[in-house]
């Protein structure tokens, strides 16, 4: 098995909701501008903003290709899981409180082409 190493610092990123909403239209991407840092044990955390406001990453984990974290915001929290794909992370998300609100996720460094 290849041990992934990922590079903390300014990282890029999308949220599809599925949801319609005076944003935006059903499907839409919502970008997020994230400053990620990777420790030991391939845990991480971030800070990071994007057009729901400023949230921080908490129990960010990868293990065996997999990856799990929390967005957390002010006003909620969104669960994340998804896999590694090379330097990219993708997978699904879902709201703490209605887990059946859910889309898809992807996120890179910024110094990857945009993927």
């Amino acid at each position: 098995m290849t041990i992934q190493f990922f590079i903390s610092g300014k990282w890029k990123g999308y949220f599809i909701d599925n949801r319609f909403s005076a944003g935006g239209p059903a499907n839409n991407k919502w970008y997020m501008d994230i400053n990620m840092a990777f420790g030991n044990n391939h845990q991480f955390t971030a800070t990071g903003s994007d057009e729901v406001g400023h949230f921080n990453f908490e129990d960010g984990k990868i293990t065996d290709g997999k990856v799990t974290f929390c967005k957390a915001y002010n006003s909620h929290n969104v669960y994340y899981e998804g896999e590694v794909k090379g330097t990219k992370l993708e997978g699904q998300w879902w709201l703490e409180d209605a887990p059946s609100t859910k889309g898809d996720w992807a996120m890179w460094p910024a110094t990857s082409s945009d993927i």
